[in-house]
């Protein structure tokens, strides 16, 4: 004899929807266990790349690369990485744009050129990561004042006070050449404006006086400051 087997009872909208929602809280569930269990849902820890090339410039900018790679802070997270020293800015650009070098430091500027194609850059998305410093990790001092220092900066006002006045000559030296450059852009009164007159109008007897007015004014200064320098130099 065979028994008929018993209808089924028919699927409602309710019933599909209380299946689907304990189907995925179970997989919820599963998907939290540790690491090894069936059904574990997992992500890898080790890093996309394994090997990474890194490319530097000589510069105190590639010191967290460097000292990142030497204490083997790189190996500790599953990173085999190789420090590669580039020739110029550009070159290390050009390596990390054709795959050569996976990573590297730059001015802050270039990978925004190079992702846009920017004076002679090739045209290549960049991604920056991490910003490594703002242009003030360290301060070198001479052999000679070890330890002379301590906390107390003031003892560096005599043998820094030479080298602040060598750039206050050479700051006020290029400063006095923007002063003449931005009067002859303007227009305004002044040497620049009318050696920028006197050139429209072909005048050259004053452009050459414009010239030498230029040139002595700026040595004036120069020598003016350098001989500021040479006082504090033997004070």
């Amino acid at each position: 004899m065979h028994s008929n087997p018993p209808p089924l009872k028919p699927s409602t909208r309710r019933h599909f929807l209380r299946r689907a929602a304990q189907g995925l809280g179970a997989l919820t569930l599963l998907g939290g266990t540790p690491r090894g269990w069936v059904g574990g849902v997992y992500a890898s820890d080790a890093p996309e790349t394994a090997r990474i090339k890194f490319g530097i410039i000589a510069l105190t900018d590639c010191s967290p690369i460097v000292i990142a790679h030497e204490k083997g802070l790189f190996k500790k997270y599953g990173i085999e990485s190789v420090v590669s020293k580039g020739a110029n800015w550009a070159a290390i650009r050009d390596s990390l744009s054709s795959g050569d070098n996976q990573a590297t430091h730059m001015l802050l500027g270039m990978p925004l050129a190079s992702s846009m194609g920017l004076l002679g850059s090739p045209k290549k998305p960049m991604v920056i990561p991490w910003l490594l410093n703002r242009n003030g990790q360290s301060i070198t001092l001479k052999a000679e004042w070890k330890g002379k220092v301590a906390a107390d900066p003031k003892a560096l006002k005599p043998a820094t006070l030479p080298y602040m006045f060598t750039g206050f000559r050479l700051s006020l030296g290029i400063a006095w050449l923007v002063i003449v450059a931005a009067e002859m852009l303007t227009g305004r009164p002044g040497v620049g404006g009318f050696l920028w007159q006197e050139y429209n109008s072909l005048i050259y007897e004053h452009i050459i006086l414009c010239i030498l007015t230029i040139g002595l004014v700026g040595f004036v200064l120069d020598r003016m400051m350098s001989l500021v320098e040479r006082r504090f130099k033997t004070a």
